[in-house]
């Protein structure tokens, strides 16, 4: 059914029925016109002249006229009626298209009347011709006939183009606020996407701040812990100094015995410098001096660090760029992040496995790519995988510091870092560096 509707061929023969059927029924509420033989006055001409709007072909008009003509008086001729009828509405469908260049006009329902009175002239001109030529009015002037017409029927033609010329300028009007409806839907849809995207980047923003300001707030914790922590280590490290130099004075004969205590002790010390020294740099940022670095060298010396947790077990594979990858930065710091970086993929395969590491150049910015196939991370630990302390290690094998250290140091070189992990098939970590201008 929907089809049929939507058929172009069977939408105008509805609309050929619906305007013939009315101009028809109006027909035959008629009055005749005093002293001419077959003329009469009526409404019919006003769904007519509607139906040119209706149509895209104006052959269509044809078919309307013929069922016009049926309502014909026995006195008059169908074929008459059918020809000038034909014949004028064709002639003002093509009028008609002239009006969709004037349809902005705002004396678009005068300029109509006028062409609706125009019609009526053309019209009567047919009907005079059409008369003689079936054989009516033979014995009246062609010419006085046609302007006694124009006398009788200038109601008819003055109440057709009102009541035309009003549905023309509401159709026109009616079309205006579709198109402008369609107008305000597409600018509702396009500044609600914009306020979505609006939203969208706040949040992300809002994100940012957070974590900026768990960095900023840890930065201050970080500082003052790390002078904390120095105090009593200076005071160990002095201790073991002492103790090393007594024995060698008082007690040598049990230095053999006493020097595994003491390089232990020793051994806690430089472990507990380094957490300190690694508060230091997370807050301490601005007194680290920036170079020139070239990060293949970094990513080079950093594999060879780590070859103790890869040996025999973990193959590296390497698609490094062609181009030169320098950055402005510390090198200490970023040998720190990629360090960390390695060291975790390394921890996060059980058994036999795969580093991959790839750097290539986007958009002015350095991209580095290390992918594992490990064990991932849990999705309800990827958002906070940057959290200072946060750690799935267990006890005593990490501090959480790495990697909030880590996107500390990428944020204060005007980067990015971003971890993606599946559950069971591995993580990848994407970071951006401003590439150096050359």
């Amino acid at each position: 059914m929907r089809f049929i509707l939507k058929n172009k061929i069977f939408s105008n023969f509805v609309k050929i029925i619906l305007f013939g059927s009315i101009s028809f029924l109006l027909g035959l509420v008629r009055f005749d016109i005093p002293g001419i033989e077959g003329a009469v006055s009526d409404l019919r001409e006003v769904p007519l002249l509607i139906s040119v709007f209706y149509f895209t072909n104006p052959l269509y008009l044809i078919g309307v006229s013929l069922i016009t003509a049926l309502g014909t008086p026995p006195e008059g001729s169908i074929f008459s009626t059918f020809i000038m009828h034909a014949g004028a509405l064709i002639i003002f469908w093509y009028i008609n298209k002239l009006f969709k260049f004037i349809s902005k006009s705002s004396i678009l329902g005068l300029l109509w009347f006028l062409c609706v009175l125009f019609y009526y002239l053309i019209i009567l001109i047919l009907m005079v011709l059409t008369n003689y030529l079936v054989g009516l009015n033979q014995n009246i002037n062609l010419i006085n006939f046609y302007f006694d017409l124009i006398s009788q029927v200038y109601f008819e033609a003055i109440v057709t183009a009102l009541i035309t010329s009003i549905y023309l300028v509401q159709l026109k009007v009616r079309e205006k606020l579709v198109e402008h409806q369609a107008n305000l839907e597409r600018i509702v849809n396009e500044r609600t996407k914009s306020l979505l995207d609006t939203v969208e980047e706040l949040k992300t923003t809002q994100l940012q701040l957070v974590q900026s300001e768990k960095m900023a707030s840890l930065g201050i914790l970080a500082s003052g812990l790390a002078h904390e922590i120095n105090n009593p280590l200076n005071f160990i490290q002095g201790g073991i100094m002492g103790l090393e130099e007594y024995f060698n004075d008082k007690f040598k004969e049990n230095i053999p015995e006493v020097l595994p205590l003491l390089n232990g002790m020793q051994e806690g010390v430089f472990r507990a410098a380094k957490i300190v020294t690694s508060l230091n740099h997370y807050s301490q940022k601005d007194s680290l001096q920036k170079t020139e670095c070239n990060i293949h060298h970094i990513i080079n010396d950093c594999l060879v660090m780590i070859q103790n947790l890869t040996r025999n077990r973990i193959g590296i594979v390497k698609n490094f760029g062609t181009t030169q990858h320098l950055v402005i930065g510390n090198e200490s710091q970023l040998s720190q992040v990629i360090l960390n970086i390695l060291t975790n993929a390394a921890h996060a395969i059980e058994n036999n496995g795969i580093i991959k590491i790839s750097t290539s150049i986007r958009n002015a910015e350095i991209v580095i790519q290390v992918a594992d196939n490990g064990i991932g991370i849990k999705p309800e630990n990827l958002k906070k995988i940057f959290d200072p302390f946060f750690t799935t290690k267990e006890p005593g094998k990490g501090t959480g510091l790495g990697l909030s250290i880590a996107y500390n140091i990428i944020l204060d070189h005007k980067g990015k870092i971003e971890i993606k992990s599946e559950s069971g098939i591995g993580t990848e970590v994407i970071i951006k560096l401003p590439l150096m201008k050359i």
